[in-house]
C-alpha cells in the first residue's frame, strides 16, 4: 500500500530537521581541541587566540561560534566549588579549592534582557532542555522566518514554532541559567549565559544542584581578564 504523507507530516519533519541543525555541533577546530588537550589557557577574544578572527567572522560561523577556546584543568572526579559569571568580561570561571579550572568565554544578557548581579544556587539542570519562552519560526523547508519569536509570535501558515534548544541547561535565577548557545563576542542573549558547547558539558557534568554561582560586573582577581583591565594604558605619541 502506497504511503500517504500530510502535509502537517511533512512540515513537523522539516521542523524537526530545523531544530537539529540549530544544535548540530561539528568538531571542535584543531586550536581549539589543542587547547583543551594541552590544557593550556586561551583568552578566546576576537582576533586572539584562535587566529585573527573578527567577531562579526565568528558570529557567522555556527562552527566556530560554538567552539570558542577555553582552558579546563579541573579534577573530573571532584565538582567544582562555585561558579563565577563576569559581564564585563564575558567569561565565565569555575573553581575547585580556590584554583580557576575552567575559563571560558560566554554570552550574557543584552540590553533590555541584562543577566542580574548577584549569587544564587543551581537549582534545575536538564541536559535537553528546550526553552519555554523562546524560539523561532520556520517554514516547511526548514528556513528560519523569525529567528527571535516567543510562543505568542504570528506565525504564517505552512510554518511552525520551534523551541530554542539550550543543551546542558543549568537554572539558577528564575529563569536564567548556563546553557549551550552561539557567541557573537558580545552580550546577545534574553538574559542567560551562553557557553560553548563542550565548555558547557564539562562544566554541567561537575557542578551538582546547590553549586553557588555569582554574576558580577567586573573580571575576578587573578584572572587575565582582570590584569588586562588593571594594566596602564600605553603611552600616547
Amino acid at each position: 500500500m502506497a504511503s500517504f504523507f500530510s502535509p502537517f507530516t511533512l512540515l513537523r519533519g522539516a521542523a524537526l530537521a530545523a531544530a537539529a541543525a540549530l544544535v548540530t555541533l561539528a568538531p571542535l577546530d584543531t586550536h581549539a581541541q589543542s587547547s583543551i588537550n594541552s590544557k593550556r589557557t586561551s583568552n578566546g577574544a576576537p582576533g586572539g587566540g584562535n587566529g585573527n578572527v573578527t567577531a562579526t567572522a565568528r558570529s557567522r560561523d555556527p562552527v566556530r561560534t560554538q567552539n570558542w577556546p577555553f582552558s579546563w584543568s579541573a579534577d573530573e572526579s571532584r565538582r567544582v566549588d562555585r561558579i563565577v559569571i563576569s559581564l564585563s568580561a564575558q567569561r565565565v570561571y569555575a573553581y575547585q579549592g580556590g584554583r580557576i579550572v575552567l575559563d571560558t568565554p560566554c554570552s550574557t544578557g543584552r540590553p533590555g534582557h541584562s543577566t542580574p548581579v548577584g549569587t544564587w544556587r543551581i537549582f534545575f539542570k536538564n541536559a535537553n532542555h528546550f526553552s519555554g519562552s523562546y524560539g523561532a519560526v520556520v517554514n516547511a523547508r526548514g528556513q528560519v522566518v523569525n529567528a527571535d519569536a516567543t510562543p505568542r509570535s504570528y506565525v504564517p501558515r505552512g510554518c511552525a514554532y520551534l523551541r530554542a534548544p539550550m543543551p546542558y541547561f543549568m537554572k539558577f535565577v528564575g529563569g536564567i541559567g548556563l546553557h549551550t548557545g552561539m557567541l557573537p563576542g558580545y552580550p546577545a542573549s534574553h538574559g542567560c549565559i551562553r557557553l560553548p558547547n563542550e565548555a558547557a558539558r564539562r562544566l554541567f557534568a561537575l557542578a551538582p544542584i546547590g553549586t553557588p554561582v555569582s554574576v558580577v560586573r567586573a573580571a575576578p582577581a587573578g584572572t587575565p581578564a582582570a590584569a588586562a583591565a588593571s594594566a596602564p594604558a600605553a603611552p600616547s605619541t
